[in-house]
């Protein structure tokens, strides 16, 4: 630890505000952030270091958040899947907005069922949208990644269909 400093008033008093000033902000910042930081005005050389040291974290901790942990392969395949869907299949938005009566979702639940001991039952009948459960029947990864393709195709028609509804997200 560093000899204590003898400053003139004038010098102990900008450096105080200054330390206060930064503190204020440091505080708001980790209020918002929800980092526990007291806020009081520092009496001494000592107490404004360590004010001005625990603000300035306080800020490169607002500044610089945590990085969002790496999507893992399971996400990028099911995001891939749906821009395939989308490029080449040419399921846009638009052609899945005319699928209004649980098309999306129940072609998912399918995939999601098939292999299992459960089906999908429409009116008494083994439900197979699309045939996608045949087609894809025997890769279980993939029926997972095609459903989970398109249950976010689900959540997107639902997010367009109420965009004008705020609040309504989950």
């Amino acid at each position: 630890m560093p000899d204590a400093v003898t400053l003139p008033a004038a010098a102990f008093n900008r450096l105080r505000i200054a330390g206060d000033l930064l503190s204020n902000c440091a505080f708001n910042l980790a209020q918002n952030k929800g980092l526990p930081l007291s806020l009081r005005a520092c009496q001494s050389l000592d107490e404004c270091r360590k004010d001005w040291d625990a603000a300035r974290e306080a800020v490169a901790l607002a500044a610089h958040p945590e990085p969002a942990p790496a999507p893992t392969d399971a996400l990028r395949d099911v995001i891939a899947e749906r821009q395939r869907q989308k490029d080449v299949e040419l399921w846009t938005p638009e052609h899945d907005d005319e699928h209004v009566r649980g098309e999306l979702e129940q072609a998912a639940a399918c995939l999601l069922v098939d292999g299992t001991d459960a089906v999908v039952m429409l009116d008494g009948e083994k439900l197979d949208v699309w045939r996608l459960a045949s087609k894809h029947h025997g890769n279980w990864r993939r029926e997972l990644v095609i459903a989970g393709a398109l249950v976010l195709a689900a959540i997107e028609q639902w997010d367009r269909a109420h965009a004008s509804q705020p609040g309504e997200r989950a």
